[in-house]
């Protein structure tokens, strides 16, 4: 931590500071808590790109055109795209603060993971972020924000701390720390619309930062004419994952021990739907994908024998443009159209083995 910590010491107002964010709640609260961070500092990041998982190997092209001198990366298992960081190393510092399952250990950059010192811990970007920046100035105006990044990566037994300390400054919002009851809660629901304002395609995950780097407090989001772009995406996303709940049966190829469900949609919900099918299927290793330019793939599994995340990636090995990472109960990976029967038929192999 003290890398990471001596990193954001030393940033200075003419700096030029790029935050890369993954693409989803927990990216989204990660990349405004920082952004919340540097505002104290006086500084104003040049840019904030958000990108799925794995990172598109775009990114570095994109940076290059930038004059920048700092990197910030949040929630991306980048150190599972060495070759990314390697390039980037270049032309600028680079500061990590992720919690996927640590596959590299990386050379001249200031990193942090908290599996660095519990490997089967559980801690979101966002409880990471707010832990770190909230020993360098006071946060707790952004509690809140760290709480939903916490809710919307699912997982809270290892956040307990923050979510107690959001039962006392939120009384009225935050009942119980339990997984269930602070999923039903406000900042669940919260989480729920972020995550579907992304999925619908009508706002950028950079977008919704913005919508929410205005708010002030929590409960005045409800009363802002922006909300009503992020409740609309919301609404389109519920009906569609409705729609899709009511086929699934028809959808899913089931393959021993692995299932399949190709999603015909304009939305990005599959993993969504990846976790609504995991949950009736816990022994098994589930794959949502989409098939457009590339395919895109979503995996689960409650099946504590089956690491996905390894499994992904040893499936990608079949060519090297398949690119794949994640956690160990949820992954994706990123195939070129022309390489997914080989992929697909890699992944059966090594789960049915």
């Amino acid at each position: 931590m003290k890398q990471v910590i001596n990193f954001l010491k030393n940033i200075k107002r003419r700096d030029h500071i790029i935050i890369v964010f993954h693409n989803d709640g927990d990216g989204i609260c990660s990349c405004l808590l920082m952004k919340k961070y540097l505002e104290k500092k006086g500084v104003e990041p040049q840019f904030i790109i958000s990108q799925p998982m794995p990172v598109l190997k775009s990114l570095v092209d994109k940076i290059k055109t930038f004059d920048t001198n700092k990197i910030i990366f949040l929630d991306l298992a980048i150190d599972q795209q060495e070759d990314i960081v390697k390039e980037l190393q270049k032309y600028t510092k680079i500061m990590i603060i992720d919690h996927h399952k640590i596959v590299k250990k990386l050379k001249n950059v200031a990193y942090y993971n908290p599996r660095m010192y519990r490997a089967d811990v559980y801690q979101s970007a966002s409880y990471c972020v707010y832990k770190i920046v909230s020993k360098l100035t006071d946060m707790k105006n952004y509690l809140w924000v760290a709480i939903v990044g916490i809710i919307s990566d699912f997982d809270v037994k290892d956040s307990l701390d923050l979510l107690e300390d959001g039962k006392r400054q939120y009384p009225d919002t935050i009942k119980s720390t339990k997984q269930e009851e602070i999923h039903k809660s406000f900042f669940g629901k919260l989480s729920d619309i972020i995550n579907a304002a992304k999925a619908s395609n009508r706002l950028t995950a950079e977008e919704i930062v913005k919508i929410l780097e205005d708010v002030k407090d929590p409960k005045d989001i409800t009363y802002t004419n922006k909300f009503i772009k992020l409740m609309n995406a919301y609404q389109e996303v519920e009906d569609e994952l409705e729609n899709i709940k009511a086929n699934m049966r028809k959808k899913i190829e089931i393959n021993k021990n692995i299932i399949f469900c190709e999603l015909d949609t304009k939305y990005n919900i599959g993993s969504a739907v990846s976790t609504l099918i995991s949950k009736n299927y816990p022994k098994k290793i589930v794959i949502v994908y989409q098939k457009r330019k590339n395919v895109k793939v979503n995996a689960r599994s409650q099946n504590k024998k089956m690491n996905v995340a390894t499994i992904l990636r040893n499936a990608a090995a079949v060519n090297k443009k398949i690119s794949a990472g994640g956690h160990e109960a949820a992954a994706g990976a990123l195939i070129p159209l022309e390489y997914w029967e080989d992929f697909k038929n890699k992944l059966i192999k090594i789960v049915n083995k």
